[in-house]
């Protein structure tokens, strides 16, 4: 479930039942508000100065996964290389087939994209 929680308050009951806010420890610390949503099995979150900011932005996530069209936030950081490998050794191939992969990855790709995270790559750089 995607909800948004304000993190400088809290609601609880008073004495005469009635629900009121009361600060949290974080209260005028950091960003106020944070998104959360489940991405599979893993909780990720998101804050926010504003809670409208972080409506908008949840909003755009649960369209996201409706569709099937979302991506983790995350998955750019990754290196290159790392991804590449694990697409190697997912090919099925014939054993001249592998050692030709392997072999222009290792000296035309790796130099130059190896340590580089995914969403810092262009598909400018990869025509030229």
């Amino acid at each position: 479930m995607n909800d948004i929680d304000d993190r400088w308050y809290r609601t609880v009951k008073g004495p005469n039942g009635r629900p009121h806010k009361v600060p949290t420890a974080r209260h005028g610390a950091g960003k106020r508000w944070v998104a959360r949503w489940r991405d599979g099995s893993v909780q990720r979150k998101k804050s926010f100065e504003n809670k409208e900011q972080a409506k908008l932005w949840l909003a755009g996530v649960t369209v996201d996964q409706a569709r099937g069209t979302y991506l983790d936030p995350r998955a750019g950081r990754e290196r290159f290389r790392v991804y590449a490998e694990r697409w190697r050794t997912a090919q099925v191939h014939r054993p001249s087939t592998v050692a030709h992969v392997e072999s222009h990855l290792r000296n035309h790709v790796y130099p130059r994209f190896g340590d580089r995270a995914l969403s810092s790559v262009r598909p400018s750089e990869i025509q030229a």
